[in-house]
């Protein structure tokens, strides 16, 4: 969601992948990872390595979801759309827990809901994280 919001961010991270490209030529060895997640929910969710030194390369990068983890996109009516279709970002998993807004109940309704796509949550407590 960050990217709908913040175009003028993406333009910022163009400048600093060019540094990091320059950063490459004194630092051969040099690695760079990139890593997603909502600050609700984990640490990382999603993470890739970025090879800073392919001029092809652009932001955002793409990642891999990393192990325990589900994203799913989703249109208005929480139904999963076909890859390539704009949607919501709703992200399960282990770090999706019994979060909370502190006296916020409406909030926290809304942003932490029962997985509807996981399998055996007879118990609810599969959770995703929606913004």
């Amino acid at each position: 969601m960050w990217f709908r919001f913040a175009p003028e961010n993406i333009r910022r991270c163009a400048g600093l992948l060019n540094e990091f490209r320059n950063a490459t030529k004194a630092l051969p060895n040099l690695k760079v990872y990139t890593s997603y997640r909502p600050t609700e929910t984990t640490i990382s969710a999603m993470k890739a390595e970025a090879d800073v030194r392919d001029p092809a390369l652009r932001v955002p990068v793409p990642g891999r979801l990393l192990p325990n983890y589900s994203a799913c996109i989703v249109d208005e009516n929480m139904k999963p759309v076909p890859i390539g279709v704009s949607g919501e970002i709703l992200l399960g998993g282990i770090g999706v827990g019994r979060n909370e807004y502190l006296n916020k109940s409406e909030l926290t309704a809304q942003a932490f809901i029962i997985d509807p796509f996981a399998k055996n949550n007879g118990n609810k407590s599969a959770r995703m994280y929606r913004r």
